[in-house]
């Protein structure tokens, strides 16, 4: 065995455990990292909400707002989930749509499509309703078997998905509605389980005027816009926000490689103070496979940013952009994870069909491979592609190559049979490299980062990227010896005698 001590990768091996969207739990993938939780809204104002505060994570039980689903419609769904990304009216995650007008016949009697026997919001019951457990991060449940089981991998999140918690008060004032019988009168117009709520006035706001004003005019409040009796969506925080132009200058983040499950903050920043009442910033993933972020971050008035939190939800590569005021800003994020661990390309008389390339998983859940593919060359990792398929287990190796397993190759049980071709070139006397992408073959370009790659020989005189977009660096000089593979031991690579393709990790 060779023991070349050899230049570090980025780390990725050690891993937080990856976290599942749970789309059809009341507040899923919407309420992500929201601001609305983590950033610390306030109402009043200064801040556009009328009697009904959206604190931030620190304050406690005397946060939530009053015990109505006009109030929590306004300071929760509106502001967190009702987007076209999430639950909005086009396509809504899960069929459950929050916006208002629709929001209580998506929760009220309507059962989880995670658990079969479990039901979103049970009248009276707060006990009973999964929306209260799913806030309060309690009793959330196991072996989901409900019609979008899949999307919890057997372990269910409590919600907002990679944010701050609730407050208290916040989860109390969702607890003391469904207590009340979950009544739908006053939710702005919404006609759903309370049957026409939105039409004759009535002591407990039933006309959508009446909830604008009964909640504390927030129109009034923000901007003087609305009048008494008006239309309930003038008077919710943060409406006038999205209308007010206000140019975002960058998005940061506190990490732009981190582990898939891993939550990182960032923040928006705009190139000057919001004005009054604030202003929203839409933040897009460039792939939501990888990257949870909330869609809207709201900056308020007179500061030029706003945190929020974000989270890799699988081994990828993904843009963040950020847009307010017709101005667009961006920043990559690398999810990791999933690592080249082994790679056996040089045969002691041929190659052809005697190569193979070990994965290592180290995340904590299950991670589909038809996501993947690799790549190999000299010049670029585009020479030679191979599409992966199948499922590489938590902790768990995936070799794929072959078809031959001889002992000449270290007879390798393969997970994935198939040959590369052409095959995987030999350094020579400049330097060749194979690499793992986050996407599949037919999407991957020149232009795509590998998710994590090692290149071998003298020199990388093709310029074949590492996984951060710098040049990669060459490893153990050389080639391997006919018949060894290369190896990465925690983060360095070296000649390997006698391949272990079966070892791992």
């Amino acid at each position: 065995m060779r023991t070349d001590r050899l230049v570090p990768r980025s780390p990725g091996a050690a891993l937080g455990a990856a976290v599942a969207l749970v789309a059809a739990a009341a507040l899923a993938a919407c309420n992500a990292g929201s601001s609305a939780w983590s950033g610390g809204w306030q109402s009043g104002a200064d801040g556009g909400g009328g009697g009904d505060t959206i604190p931030s994570s620190d304050q406690g039980a005397g946060c939530g707002g009053k015990p109505t689903l006009a109030a929590i419609q306004d300071a929760v769904f509106s502001k967190s989930c009702a987007f076209g990304s999430c639950h909005g009216p086009s396509n809504p995650a899960a069929g459950l749509d929050l916006t208002a007008g629709h929001a209580c016949a998506s929760l009220v009697g309507h059962a989880s499509c995670v658990f079969s026997g479990r039901t979103l919001v049970v009248p009276g019951h707060p006990e009973e309703s999964y929306l209260a457990h799913v806030l309060a991060g309690d009793d959330l449940g196991t072996s989901p078997d409900g019609t979008c089981a899949d999307l919890a991998n057997g372990s269910p999140q409590r919600m907002p998905l990679g944010g701050e918690p609730l407050c208290q008060g916040q989860i109390d004032q969702v607890k003391a509605w469904i207590a009340a019988g979950a009544p739908c009168s006053g939710a702005s117009g919404d006609a759903g389980a309370g049957g026409g709520d939105g039409g004759g006035g009535g002591s407990d706001g039933g006309t959508s005027g009446d909830a604008g004003a009964g909640e504390g005019s927030q129109g009034d409040a923000a901007s003087g816009d609305a009048t008494a009796g008006g239309d309930a969506s003038d008077g919710g925080a943060g409406s006038d926000a999205a209308a007010v132009p206000a140019d975002v200058a960058r998005v940061t983040s506190t990490m732009t490689a981190f582990a898939a499950g891993q939550s990182v903050g960032g923040a928006v920043l705009l190139a000057q103070p919001a004005p009054a009442p604030g202003v929203s910033v839409t933040l897009t993933a460039s792939d939501p496979t990888v990257l949870a972020a909330p869609s809207l971050v709201f900056v308020a008035a007179g500061q030029s940013s706003a945190p929020f939190q974000m989270m890799g939800l699988r081994p990828g590569h993904a843009s963040l952009q950020a847009s307010a005021g017709g101005k667009t800003a961006g920043v990559d994020e690398l999810v990791q994870g999933l690592n080249l661990a082994e790679v056996f390309y040089l045969g002691p008389t041929t190659s052809a069909g005697l190569q193979w390339v070990r994965l290592y998983n180290g995340t904590s859940n299950p991670i589909d491979l038809a996501d993947y593919s690799l790549g190999a060359g000299t010049g670029s990792y585009l020479e030679t592609k191979l599409q992966l398929a199948g499922v590489i287990a938590p902790g768990g190796c995936f070799v794929v190559g072959g078809p031959t397993s001889s002992v000449v190759n270290g007879s390798p049980t393969f997970s994935l049979a198939a040959a590369f071709s052409p095959i995987v070139p030999a350094a020579g006397s400049g330097g060749a490299g194979v690499a793992l992408f986050g996407a599949p073959a037919a999407g991957v370009d020149a232009s795509t980062l590998p998710v994590d790659s090692v290149v071998y020989g003298v020199t990388n005189a093709g310029n074949l990227l590492a996984p951060d977009g710098t040049v990669a660096p060459a490893v153990i000089g050389g080639d391997v010896l006919p018949g060894d593979s290369l190896m990465s031991f925690f983060g360095s690579w070296s000649d390997q005698y006698p391949p272990s393709p079966d070892s791992c990790p």
